[in-house]
């Protein structure tokens, strides 16, 4: 992965782990390189993106790492994992469709019901890197962290900073958010009530 700096190792599924590499040669690279890049610096910053495109059983070389702190005499106290991925994506719209508020500009959620929505799909997801994985099933995960999808009202006002930022003319801001609106693809799914992209990208379309 490429990071500007040696101290974040950025790794993403569909380019780094590919399945043509056999399991255990996979875990031992990946291993090989964390332990690297710890070994030179003990607040090293781990990010492993794509989990979806991972197959399960790689990433339970973490075990290693998170279970005591240290591996082989190189410490991982103060390093953190972030690992990223869409798994609950479908799960968390179900979630925030049902959570809307009377005039669908609001979501009223509950972060712990959240929590056990990402959890489990992601432990369920056959498919997944972390299928029925120990670290989930032993609770090495600190935080599970769910991104909500965003309303049509909340990418409005996004755009609306972007536009501002940029101090374009103020008096065509309607028009142009409706140009901008009008570009976005909205999820089928929640019958439109939310932008699929949310506000990625509307630096682009400003």
């Amino acid at each position: 992965g490429n990071s500007k700096s040696a101290y974040v190792l950025t790794l993403v599924g569909h380019t780094d782990f590919s399945n043509h590499v056999p399991l255990e040669h996979q875990r031992e690279m990946l291993k090989n390189e964390i332990v690297a890049r710890a070994r030179s610096c003990e607040r090293c910053l781990f990010i492993l993106d794509e989990l979806h495109s991972i197959r399960p059983g790689v990433l339970e070389v973490l075990t290693d790492f998170v279970d005591h702190g240290f591996w082989h005499g190189v410490s991982f106290r103060k390093s953190v994992f972030i690992l990223l991925s869409n798994t609950a994506a479908a799960e968390i719209k179900d979630y925030a469709l049902d959570h809307l508020s009377i005039d669908g500009r609001e979501i009223d959620v509950s972060k712990t019901e959240l929590e056990e929505i990402v959890k489990t799909a992601t432990l369920n997801r056959k498919d997944g890197a972390l299928f029925q994985s120990g670290l989930i099933k032993n609770n090495r995960i600190s935080h599970f962290v769910p991104f909500l999808p965003l309303t049509a009202d909340q990418v409005v006002l996004c755009i609306r900073a972007e536009v501002l930022k940029r101090e374009r003319d103020k008096t065509n801001m309607k028009k142009l958010v409706g140009r901008v609106m009008g570009q976005l693809a909205k999820t089928p799914l929640t019958q439109d009530r939310f932008v699929a992209a949310g506000c990625k990208n509307l630096d682009k379309r400003v």
